[in-house]
């Protein structure tokens, strides 16, 4: 059987092509969730153009001025960086990556105290005050691509996204905000 070469989407802005985000409170009347919280913490994913849950406005770009990915219901691989071109995060969903990305936003952002299907980590705390340390004050210099693999199973986009992270770690270094590392290997005994 050939080998299917899996190949990167561009790099996309998450706040701008991706998703738009409109913080964590929704205007009045907007939302039936307590507090007014908007759906999705406010990440709202441009794919879906129309208003959908606490969204009831149009997007803020038209997709034919700003087209998006389109990442609902397909599985793969991602990853994240920022302004330095650090790799942050690398990630996989085997079903639908948005339902895996949007719950990086309250990452990223902090507010995981508010989505229980949200949960903070040590690594997304310690890349957050990084960036604040670093001047950074919002969230428009991260960035995503995506490595689609439709048809895939979840072994193989599992073991494809070791390959990846093992690639980005020889480039860039282990992922400030993945896991922490249990095992290594040093290069020199291979």
């Amino acid at each position: 059987m050939a080998t299917k070469n899996i190949e990167p989407s561009r790099w996309y802005d998450l706040i701008g092509d991706v998703y738009e985000y409109h913080g964590l409170i929704a205007p009045e009347g907007h939302s039936s969730r307590s507090g007014n919280k908007h759906s999705d913490n406010g990440w709202r994913l441009r794919e879906k153009s129309k208003p959908y849950g606490s969204f009831k406005n149009e997007l803020l770009e038209t997709l034919e001025k700003r087209p998006c990915p389109k990442i609902l219901e397909r599985p793969g691989l991602y990853q994240l960086r920022d302004a330095d071109r650090s790799c942050i995060y690398v990630g996989m969903s085997a079903v639908d990556i948005h339902d895996r990305m949007w719950k990086y936003g309250p990452k990223l952002s902090g507010d995981t105290d508010d989505n229980k299907g949200v949960n903070d980590t040590e690594n997304w705390e310690s890349y957050r005050n990084m960036r604040a340390r670093r001047g950074y004050t919002n969230l428009k210099d991260i960035q995503v691509r995506f490595f689609f693999m439709d048809g895939a199973t979840k072994e193989e986009i599992d073991n494809e996204e070791t390959y990846l992270l093992g690639q980005v770690t020889m480039k860039y270094g282990f992922p400030i905000c993945n896991g922490t590392r249990k095992y290594r290997i040093d290069p020199k005994d291979i």
